[in-house]
């Protein structure tokens, strides 16, 4: 299915505000009412196109963000399977390196970030290689490609979108990237002032990792990535950065979709 401007102005339109009406998005797209509905219905692909969601303050008390970097191989699909069943996971990446798979996890409390990563244990045992690495956020400066603000109540209504529209977007290439800043009392700083501006930067956040910074970033080609890479050192902000390829997206995701 192509997707037509007036979809792309709609699921942009959602993203930033997934609350809004069929009435008011028809004003903003000088559309009926109706014409609206069927944008929606065939955008939203039988019900796996994209679902309306909310995103609250990642930096509350109660809510804890980690990655978990996971050795496996492709004999092993029930890993994927297994770790898709588990309550606190946001996403999981097929990616390419030492490791395999990179698992986004999201806790309210210290059992439930115990009991994520028991359940953790007894799949991995299982597993060929026995290994994964727990990367732990420290802060959030950005998330789902909104900057909260310091109330920690916000709420962001917005949409995740289903692979098979994913692919459909203008940023289908998704990338982790871990930096690490040649002054490193400059962490705060050049994530608030410089990497969170960056529409690319969808994820940022501040790890206990010796990269102490960890972005997930979305281009429209392999090309746009490499430019992005030589304009943040030619800053000479850093030091040195480790850029992960994301092959496989296997969950849903946030972002705006399209530039327009």
């Amino acid at each position: 299915m192509k997707i037509s401007v007036n979809q792309r102005r709609l699921l942009n339109i959602l993203y930033t505000n997934s609350r809004i009406t069929n009435i008011e998005l028809g004003e903003i797209l000088q559309k009926s009412r109706q014409t609206v509905w069927q944008y929606l219905k065939k955008l939203n692909l039988n019900g796996a196109g994209f679902e309306k969601i909310q995103i609250h303050n990642p930096n509350r008390e109660d809510n804890r963000i980690f990655f978990v970097e996971i050795k496996t191989n492709p004999e092993e699909p029930e890993i994927i399977t297994k770790l898709s069943s588990i309550f606190a996971t946001k996403s999981i990446d097929g990616i390419i390196g030492t490791t395999s798979l990179m698992v986004k996890f999201q806790v309210r409390t210290s059992e439930e970030f115990r009991a994520v990563l028991r359940k953790i244990d007894s799949i991995i045992a299982k597993s060929r290689f026995q290994f994964y690495h727990v990367i732990d956020i420290l802060n959030v400066f950005k998330e789902a490609g909104h900057v909260f603000s310091e109330n920690l109540e916000e709420t962001f209504h917005t949409i995740r979108l289903s692979n098979k529209l994913i692919s459909q977007t203008d940023f289908p290439y998704k990338w982790y990237i871990q930096l690490i800043p040649k002054i490193l009392t400059e962490y705060n700083e050049i994530a608030e002032n410089f990497l969170a501006p960056k529409d690319q930067i969808i994820d940022l956040y501040r790890t206990g990792q010796e990269f102490g910074l960890l972005a997930v970033v979305r281009t429209q080609s392999k090309e746009k990535y490499s430019a992005m890479i030589q304009d943040l050192y030619s800053t000479g902000k850093f030091q040195d950065s480790h850029t992960i390829f994301v092959l496989d997206e296997r969950l849903p995701s946030t972002f705006k979709p399209f530039r327009i």
